[in-house]
């Protein structure tokens, strides 16, 4: 197991992150995955959150293996580690998003784009993840960063993953190619710790330019808010947050 569970920081309400392999030679696929989660559940009746190594990116994996503790060796309580969680790699991840959505739609007109089927599930696909990833980032980043829209990002996810009535691929085509570069040089910025410098800065001799790629970070730790006015809803994301920097 990984996280703050691992760390001797979780509350009663905290997810079990579990890392697990399948027996070697075994076959196996998403809803064998589904299925070991469900178990986990029901053993443990606590909510699980369970991959396979293979799943991890490399900041990922080295923050993960850093917190991971072998259930079978647990002999009684873990050790409180405190070690900070990172976040700034997470903005490389919506870089990634970016430039692949600017990459899938090089050299279409909307008209081609329309008739494009593969291309377009494509932008969706990186449209969610560009929303979803957004929930990584701690509540107190984005509410000093209001010059991107973290809140309708996260909202443009949530409309693409439930997707009740369709899509407008016109709208898609017009924020993948309008709205979303002008977000380029401020999430770069905010990754090279010049927009929002901080503890988590990373070193200059990593910035990258034309394709985001997974910078070369130092092994150290790992694991919706909306925005608006102040509130009952706003002091709950608040909370949310910092149980996700705790974690």
């Amino acid at each position: 197991m990984f996280g703050s569970v691992a760390r001797g920081e979780a509350w009663g309400g905290s997810d079990i992150d579990l890392l697990v392999d399948f027996a070697p030679g075994q076959e196996a696929g998403l809803l064998d995955l589904m299925r070991v989660k469900a178990l986990c559940e029901d053993l443990l009746d606590r909510r699980v959150d369970i991959l396979t190594e293979a799943a991890l990116k490399a900041p990922l994996r080295g923050e993960i293996l850093a917190d991971a503790v072998d259930v079978t060796a647990v002999t009684g309580e873990l050790p409180i580690t405190h070690r900070p969680k990172r976040w700034r790699w997470r903005v490389y991840d919506l870089l990634g998003a970016l430039d692949r959505l600017q990459e899938d739609t090089a050299g279409l007109s909307l008209t081609t784009f329309l008739r494009d089927e593969r291309t377009r599930d494509a932008a969706l696909r990186n449209l969610a993840r560009l929303g979803e990833t957004t929930k990584f980032i701690p509540q107190s980043v984005q509410d000093r960063t209001p010059e991107i829209p973290w809140a309708y990002l996260r909202d443009v996810r949530n409309l693409i993953s439930h997707d009740y009535f369709g899509i407008d691929p016109e709208l898609v085509w017009h924020t993948v190619r309008r709205e979303l570069p002008p977000l380029r040089p401020l999430l770069q910025a905010l990754a090279e710790g010049r927009l929002l410098p901080g503890p988590d800065r990373l070193p200059s001799a990593h910035t990258l330019t034309a394709r985001a790629q997974t910078p070369p970070v130092e092994v150290v730790g790992a694991t919706d808010a909306r925005q608006g006015p102040a509130g009952a809803d706003q002091d709950a994301q608040v909370q949310d947050s910092a149980e996700r920097e705790r974690q």
